[in-house]
């Protein structure tokens, strides 16, 4: 089932939003959304409430409240933490959501970090936390110097102190390179995004399926390892035809394609796959 996606005129409206909340609180610095919070007399407490959200901000008695669920962010300045941090900023600084809330609309609670949202305002909330936290500016500079793949993104997430997931997004969206991701989520359908790039080159819709890969590429690998851990990277070779739907064997688009894959503990794998060198 198709899900309803931001338009891009509204994406630019609140990626616009993110940008100047971060240049009017984080001025040449380093993102801080506890800081932010504090500017604009948000309290917010952190504790252990399962696993059912990552956080949530509440509206009562004139006062707004966000609520951060440790069970599944480890601690106020891991990089989740921050993520669901900005995602509840966007529920507040987005005037549709906050004035919702305004309103009486209850609080809902948020997994952030979730490209497949599939409501609207979670879709929206993390966009601005992307932004928020990684303004475009700023990471077209630390972008520029990194490595492509893999290690590009984790030179990003050490940068910024963003989660994996939110920097590999950001990192193929951006890259004029063709590159195209595919996040595995534990049994969920994974996510996927093929940049310009590489849909200029014939090369559109991700295949979904991880009972069809080999048991030795390096998506597999990665899925088999501990799922409670972040792992090394793994790596390994493939054909475009294996990995992009409509693409036949030994036809011209049937390049050779880097395939690196990464565990991030419980929260499933990222693919980062691009041409190898030189097989365009």
């Amino acid at each position: 089932m198709s899900r309803s996606k931001v338009t891009p005129a509204r994406r630019q409206e609140i990626i616009a939003l993110a940008e100047a909340v971060a240049e009017t609180h984080c001025p040449a610095r380093f993102i801080d959304p506890i800081c932010i919070m504090g500017n604009k007399h948000i309290t917010h407490s952190a504790n252990y409430y399962g696993d059912g959200f990552d956080g949530m901000l509440e509206h009562r008695k004139g006062r707004f409240h966000i609520f951060c669920n440790l069970d599944r962010l480890g601690n106020l300045t891991s990089p989740r933490a921050r993520f669901t941090q900005g995602h509840e900023l966007g529920h507040y600084f987005i005037d549709e959501h906050r004035n919702a809330l305004l309103a009486g609309a209850p609080a809902h609670f948020s997994i952030a970090d979730q490209p497949d949202a599939e409501r609207i305002v979670e879709q929206e909330a993390d966009l601005f936390a992307s932004h928020l936290l990684m303004p475009a500016a700023r990471f077209s500079a630390v972008f520029s110097k990194q490595p492509p793949g893999l290690e590009g993104i984790r030179g990003i997430v050490k940068e910024f102190n963003v989660s994996c997931a939110s920097a590999a997004i950001r990192f193929v969206e951006h890259n004029t390179q063709p590159v195209a991701l595919a996040y595995w989520r534990n049994g969920k359908p994974p996510w996927t995004e093929v940049n310009v790039a590489f849909r200029n080159i014939g090369l559109h819709h991700l295949m979904t399926r991880s009972d069809l890969l080999p048991p030795d590429c390096a998506t597999s690998l990665a899925i088999a390892d501990n799922p409670n851990a972040y792992c090394e990277p793994k790596a390994s070779v493939s054909l475009a035809s294996f990995w992009f739907n409509g693409v036949y064997p030994g036809s011209q688009q049937d390049i050779i394609v880097q395939e690196e894959a990464l565990r991030l503990g419980r929260f499933g794998v990222v693919t980062i796959l691009r041409p190898l060198p030189n097989s365009k």
